[in-house]
């Protein structure tokens, strides 16, 4: 059990360097600001994690370019600002709740950097499509279910929209989770 904790953890501590690097390179976390805005874009950032706890979908015409682009690593990416709308809309319809704790934030220019931990009770009868290659291919609550993890998410802004959203989340976690990745 500790040698698959211990890969879980390398797992984690990669996907913070893959997207955290970026922001590392340009300095970013020293507090430097090239151009932009520092607090608007943080607080943007806020808004669009508040809206989704708050079940709000139809908030992203308002933080979103209307072609913004939003890549979930290792999904395809979600093209416009509606596609992004009416696929949160279909995710937030399988949750009773949902909150986000945050837990770091890092900008410069015009990117942010978002740590947070998202916590979300499934439905029962709400449902979770998996991964490629992982059985079943969708998981169906009879129950709600409480699940828990950490996200990377990294924020491009044009005049004051978000014009691109990459996500890296602890996959590993949800899986577990939800029982469709067992440890042994």
């Amino acid at each position: 059990m500790e040698k698959i904790n211990y890969a879980m953890s390398s797992y984690a501590v990669l996907i913070l360097l893959v997207i955290a690097l970026p922001f590392m390179i340009t300095g970013c976390f020293d507090n430097k600001i090239t151009d932009g805005n520092k607090e608007g874009n943080i607080a943007a950032v806020k808004k669009y994690f508040n809206a989704i706890d708050n079940k709000a979908a139809s908030a992203m015409s308002v933080l979103f370019a209307a072609d913004a682009r939003q890549d979930f690593v290792g999904n395809d990416p979600i093209i416009g600002v509606k596609s992004i709308e009416t696929k949160l809309e279909l995710a937030l319809s399988q949750f009773e709740s949902m909150k986000t704790e945050f837990i770091n934030f890092a900008a410069d220019g015009n990117s942010v950097f978002a740590h947070v931990k998202h916590t979300a009770v499934f439905k029962a009868g709400g449902a979770v499509k998996n991964r490629p290659g992982i059985t079943p291919p969708v998981v169906i609550f009879t129950e709600p279910v409480t699940v828990s993890w950490q996200a990377m998410a990294s924020f491009r802004f044009e005049d004051g929209l978000i014009v691109e959203e990459i996500i890296v989340r602890d996959e590993l976690a949800i899986l577990q989770q939800i029982g469709t990745l067992t440890v042994k």
